[in-house]
Parts: C-alpha cells; sequence; structure tokens
C-alpha cells in the first residue's frame, strides 16, 4: 500500500480528504481495465481504477477533479509498485 498526499484536498461533505491509500489492485477491480493503458498512464484507465483502489474510496468524479499533478502521482505509483514486484510475468513450470 502507497500513501498519496494530495496537492488538493478533496471535498467530501464537511471533511477534507488530503492523502489516499492505494493498495494493488486484484483481477476484479481490474476488469474491463488494460494493464497496458495502466502502465502508459492513460488519463480515462486511471479514472476508472482510482477509486476501486483508494482508501478513503472517493468517487469517478472526484477522481475526474484530481489536479493533474495528483493522478499522474497515483498512477507513477501503481506503475512503480508493479515494476518493483517484477515484470508481471508468471514462472514456467
Amino acid at each position: 500500500m502507497k500513501k498519496i498526499t494530495l496537492t488538493k484536498p478533496i471535498e467530501n461533505g464537511d471533511k477534507k480528504i488530503t492523502s489516499v491509500t492505494l493498495r494493488k489492485p486484484n483481477a476484479g477491480e481490474m476488469r474491463g481495465l488494460s494493464l497496458a493503458e495502466v502502465a502508459m498512464l492513460d488519463i480515462d484507465t486511471l479514472i476508472t481504477l482510482i477509486p476501486r483502489i483508494t482508501t478513503p474510496s472517493i468517487s469517478e468524479v472526484q477522481a475526474e477533479a484530481l489536479p493533474f499533478e495528483d493522478i499522474m502521482a497515483i498512477g507513477k505509483a501503481l506503475v512503480a509498485d508493479r515494476a518493483a514486484s517484477g515484470n508481471g510475468t508468471t514462472p514456467k513450470p
């Protein structure tokens, strides 16, 4: 899990979200998304994925309103985490 401090807090009712914690997505959270598009930091893909893997949970509308630097920080953290865990290939038996 990786914590990202937001440059612009998200208004959530009377609370402000100043940071989000990302968890590694599982297969269900990746449903309908492309790993290649995540790796290329495709904005539409990130906006769909971010609500699925953040704590506290943020909506797609809130993800769309993230400043560019925040959505890129989240995307880069996802890519760096995947790179740190290997190349993503399954070892041959």
